[in-house]
């Protein structure tokens, strides 16, 4: 029987060779003076008309990356799911809502998502620039996931069994 433990690891091996794949390529087809593989401010670094000539406007620019990409990170996590499924729920025998007016709710949904496009427009102009502040965008919103995710598993209760034991373990026992 194929557990849902046994899907999440299958799927994280193929992520990873996956990314190890795309990384190879990169490595052997790419450039090595590509502007896109620079570190830190450049004389003709220029992120949406805004020169990032110096540590001084690079450090703003990853402030600005840091807030925009965190806040997104905790608001989608926390928000975004119960209102949609509150409108997408797939046991159909739920449509009773009692958290939101039918107004209230679509205009909510769609204000968050045309705010989160516009957002991940500014994002993606500020990270195609170079590989280190698309790299820093990663480790920003992981800084907000570990975050909601932690805050999310301390309000569930968790139940195991000997047998779900033994389906966690990544190392067999020898």
């Amino acid at each position: 029987m194929v557990t849902q433990a046994h899907k999440v690891r299958t799927a994280l091996l193929a992520n990873g060779v996956l990314l190890l794949l795309v990384a190879v390529l990169i490595g052997v087809f790419g450039r090595r003076s590509s502007d896109y593989f620079r570190y830190g401010p450049s004389e003709d670094l220029n992120i949406v008309g805004v020169p990032i000539a110096n540590w001084y406007s690079y450090a703003t620019l990853h402030a600005l990356l840091l807030l925009l990409t965190v806040s997104e990170a905790i608001i989608h996590d926390l928000t975004m799911p119960g209102m949609f499924l509150t409108v997408f729920d797939p046991h159909e025998d739920r449509v009773e809502v009692t958290s939101f007016g039918r107004t209230e709710l679509n205009f909510y949904i769609n204000a968050m998502d045309v705010i989160s496009g516009v957002r991940q427009v500014i994002t993606v102009m500020l990270v195609i620039s170079q590989l280190d502040i698309a790299m820093a965008q990663v480790i920003y919103r992981q800084f907000g996931r570990v975050f909601t995710v932690s805050y999310l598993l301390r309000q569930k209760r968790f139940v195991t069994t000997a047998a779900a034991e033994e389906e966690i373990e990544l190392v067999p026992k020898q």
